[in-house]
């Protein structure tokens, strides 16, 4: 590789700081979620309606080794101001948890012809912790409510979940003024699915072509990125 012919060496080495912590810790599940960054300089993630129908359909091609594991399902989750989530399904189940940031950093997608983008990619590496139900009511200290409806997809140890979510602070603000909807895309791996026979640096490969090929599809481009870290 020439000397200035842009690579992913810092990325692959903080990418391996994360699976190395998740192989070390078998609670922690890896994410790569894709957003912006907002005007308030802070990560937000989303993209818009074409680019999330542009990827869920090509998901649903069989031929590209992605495996619908569900029809779109519905959710609500209620988010409370000490981070607690309880989610309510369409089934009626009921769960709490919280989820514990191990770990993250953002980047941006570079490329080396004219091709420009607005897209942040962020990995992190998350516990999620189960909180054990006490009672059927709502808690009092709701902060945000998310009523969802996802897509899940799989592939070998990788799954893609696709999510259109109608958020509020309130059930009342949720019913009442319509939100826009934000659509949510996010590539992970959790310890049930983990491939003990992969090596660090098989997982690492695996991960950041799967991510370029996230930003490729949701651009419509058939050049491959390389990333720049945001400090």
């Amino acid at each position: 590789m020439a000397a200035d012919t842009p690579s992913n060496d810092k990325l692959e080495e903080s990418i391996k700081t994360l699976i190395k912590a998740a192989q070390e810790d078998q609670e922690l599940e890896l994410e790569v979620r894709v957003g912006v960054i907002d005007k308030d300089g802070k990560f937000s993630p989303g993209v818009t309606r074409e680019r999330f129908e542009s990827v869920a359909n090509i998901l649903s091609i069989s031929k590209y080794g992605w495996t619908s594991v569900s029809d779109w399902e519905d959710s609500r989750d209620y988010v409370t101001h000490d981070s607690l989530r309880l989610t309510t399904t369409h089934q009626g189940k009921r769960m709490a948890m919280k989820k514990i940031l191990h770990s993250r950093m953002d980047v941006r997608p570079v490329f080396g012809g004219d091709i420009s983008s607005d897209i942040v990619v962020r990995f992190s590496a998350k516990k999620e912790v189960h909180v054990p139900l006490t009672t059927t009511a709502l808690p009092s200290n709701i902060k945000t409510v998310r009523a969802k409806r996802r897509k899940t997809f799989t592939d070998s140890m990788w799954q893609y979940d696709l999510t259109g979510v109608y958020q509020a602070d309130s059930e009342e603000s949720l019913a009442q003024n319509q939100p826009d909807p934000i659509f949510e895309i996010e590539l992970e791996v959790g310890q049930a699915k983990w491939d003990r026979s992969k090596t660090t640096d098989d997982i690492t490969q695996s991960l950041l072509a799967k991510t370029q090929d996230i930003v490729r599809q949701l651009l419509l481009v058939d050049e491959l990125p390389y990333f720049e870290i945001i400090e």
